[in-house]
């Protein structure tokens, strides 16, 4: 007796979410959901020291961005004081996330919540940083004990 064969395809199709977007509000949209997922992951991973762009973040969510949308967004992460690029060998293309984007991701939960707040709020959050005493007073100091006594 002859067996029947049954193929089982063990490669599921997924789907992908390609974005290429063509307005300043669908780039602004893009901008405000990309920074949220980039630093919740971070928030969320912070076992790890970095995390890649490409691999950990865009492939794992099934984003699809063309290579100037990566390029404009990485600028963007960047310059936002959040996150920053990793520095060494074989780290190109990891970010890590600041001192300052730690504080942020835990006063607010995330950039999302941090942006309903400032719109609440109409005006500019304060994120509160630790206050570091030096061991010697500086000019600055010493010239505002002066004015003052």
């Amino acid at each position: 007796m002859k067996g029947k064969q049954i193929r089982i395809s063990r490669q599921k199709k997924t789907k992908q979410i390609i974005l290429a977007p063509k307005t300043p509000a669908e780039r602004a949209e893009l901008d405000k959901n990309v920074v949220d997922l980039v630093l919740r992951l971070l928030y969320e991973n912070a076992d790890k020291n970095s995390l890649d762009l490409q691999k950990d973040v865009l492939e794992k969510s099934r984003i699809v961005l063309p290579r100037s949308e990566q390029q404009r967004l990485w600028d963007v992460l960047t310059s936002s004081g959040w996150v920053s690029p990793t520095i060494g060998f074989g780290k190109a293309g990891k970010l890590e996330l600041t001192k300052a984007g730690f504080l942020m991701m835990s006063q607010f939960g995330g950039y999302s919540q941090y942006l309903a707040t400032v719109q609440n709020s109409g005006q500019p959050q304060t994120i509160i940083l630790p206050i570091q005493i030096e061991s010697e007073e500086s000019p600055v100091a010493e010239q505002i004990a002066k004015k003052a006594g």
